[in-house]
């Protein structure tokens, strides 16, 4: 894979995460429905203008990024079509969270570049492993299960079509928006 190729050779050190690592774990593929790719940077002091780089020299596409409180806190780019998110872990104590953004149709916002932004937090992943599906090279968390049951619950080896995303996570709705940002954005930040 492209994507893991790029970042092993740049030590940039990554897993597969939220609904790909379901799919990987739960059916060893990719879910149908899940339109795109989401990785993650474990806290570990990478600066999101480095993942970027490396990408674009790669021949990734930039689509875009969300900046939140001054920080670069997850990008998207593309590959042969194929939509790619990723997200940037930071460490808090024993633990770790990310951010997602969303557009959230009940939010009176300032302008069309402002999102919603949930905190989602995760027990801290220190360990990663390099795993072959399907004839692809992926990293994976050492502790996926882990990760699976916070994000999805402990039955999420049972696919669930009532399932939402809004649900049982261990997340919460900041006050303060994300801005949508440029690609020169992120490589300044």
């Amino acid at each position: 894979m492209k994507l893991h190729a790029a970042l092993t050779q740049a030590n940039i050190p990554y897993f597969i995460d939220y609904g790909t690592l379901l799919g990987f774990c739960r059916d060893q593929k990719f879910i149908p429905h899940d339109p795109d790719i989401d990785i993650s940077i474990p806290p570990v002091g990478i600066n999101p203008a480095h993942v970027l780089k490396c990408l674009l020299k790669n021949g990734f596409s930039f689509i875009h990024a969300f900046r939140h409180e001054n920080k670069i806190i997850e990008f998207t780019v593309s590959y042969n079509k194929l939509p790619i998110d990723v997200f940037f872990y930071e460490k808090e104590a024993n633990k770790m969270f990310s951010h997602g953004c969303f557009w959230e149709n009940t939010r009176i916002y300032p302008n069309e570049r402002m999102n919603s932004v949930r905190r989602y937090y995760f027990p801290l992943v220190e360990n990663i492993k390099t795993v072959v599906l399907r004839g692809y090279e992926v990293c994976f968390p050492i502790d996926e299960i882990i990760l699976l049951e916070t994000l999805y619950g402990k039955s999420w080896k049972v696919p669930d079509p009532t399932w939402n995303d809004q649900d049982g996570h261990n997340w919460m709705l900041l006050e303060s928006l994300a801005e949508r940002v440029s690609q020169d954005d992120v490589l300044q930040a």
